[in-house]
């Protein structure tokens, strides 16, 4: 922790007892907890599930709409497989199948967000 309130590294993790007095004097910005639920003394930090991941199937920009579509209905029969649904359970993966444009919407939102996040935590860009 030393090497990050000093300035020579730019990100750590660490257990919250050691880090809880730095963020709430602000001496450290947090980003989430690991922990399956946010931690109850500093409730405000969201967790890494809160945080968001996700996964999306892409394609090139000016796809023909009937390619995207037809896509999408291939994607969300995949999902309804049981040994698909189980692996991605497995893996703590929560399977949606939203439609392409709730999908837009969602990386709009996150672009928008993890670029204030970005632009706030005060490292230079490359």
């Amino acid at each position: 922790m030393i090497e990050r309130l000093g300035g020579r590294v730019s990100m750590m993790f660490n257990g919250l007892p050691a880090v809880i007095p730095h963020v709430k004097a602000r001496r450290l910005r947090e980003i989430a907890v690991a922990s399956a639920a946010r931690a109850k003394g500093i409730r405000e930090i969201a967790t890494f599930a809160e945080a968001g991941s996700w996964y999306g199937v892409f394609a090139p920009a000016g796809t023909l709409s009937a390619v995207i579509a037809k896509l999408h209905s291939e994607v969300v029969n995949m999902l309804k497989y049981p040994d698909v649904q189980q692996r991605l359970v497995s893996e703590d993966a929560d399977p949606i199948g939203n439609t392409p444009e709730q999908f837009a919407v969602q990386i709009k939102r996150d672009i928008t967000k993890w670029g204030n996040v970005a632009r706030g935590s005060g490292i230079p860009a490359v």
